[in-house]
């Protein structure tokens, strides 16, 4: 009824707002990879790998209309949509200086590795916030580990990596609020 507390049917009408979506993520992905012990030294066999990967991501956000002017108990949320295809490829190495019977003064053991990977990355999205293209990144990471006595082990390392954005962080339902 009219009076005070009564409720206003425009108001429950905007406290019940439906908030539901439709999102749908695909993805396809491939690998493959070939590693062995290459040959024998006097410290250690020599080994090698190279690896190729490739995968696509699609995903596809909408909301429904009260959810995207934030009707209801929920903040305002955008579409989005797009896809992220990756190349990726690379090779790593290991060898070994000195170990086993193979050894001299201040080395019982010295060990080398250097991996390398390359990431292509192509992008098709757009977002009221984000619209971008492609990449194209170099990582690396060399490794020695030297044992100059029994009781000591010194290992050094140096990398570069490379976290591409996720799909749902490109063109996933953002929000405006607080």
């Amino acid at each position: 009824g009219d009076g005070n507390g009564a409720l206003d049917p425009a108001a429950v009408d905007y406290v019940l707002g439906t908030a539901n979506v439709h999102a749908l993520n695909t993805l396809e992905y491939y690998s493959a990879s070939l590693g062995s012990d290459v040959f024998e030294l006097p410290g250690g066999t020599f080994r090698a790998g190279i690896q190729a990967e490739y995968r696509k991501e699609s995903a596809e956000f909408e909301p429904a209309r009260d959810t995207q002017i934030g009707a209801g108990r929920t903040a305002p949320q955008g579409r989005g949509e797009g896809s992220l295809e990756f190349k990726e490829y690379g090779f790593e190495a290991n060898l070994p200086i000195f170990g086993g019977g193979f050894t001299f003064p201040g080395f019982q053991e010295l060990e080398l590795s250097y991996a390398q990977r390359i990431v292509e990355r192509d992008q098709q999205s757009s977002t009221v916030v984000f619209s971008g293209e492609g990449t194209k990144d170099d990582t690396f990471n060399y490794y020695m580990r030297w044992k100059p006595i029994d009781d000591l082990t010194i290992r050094a390392a140096n990398s570069r990596t490379v976290r591409s954005a996720s799909l749902v962080e490109l063109v996933g339902p953002f929000t405006v609020a607080f």
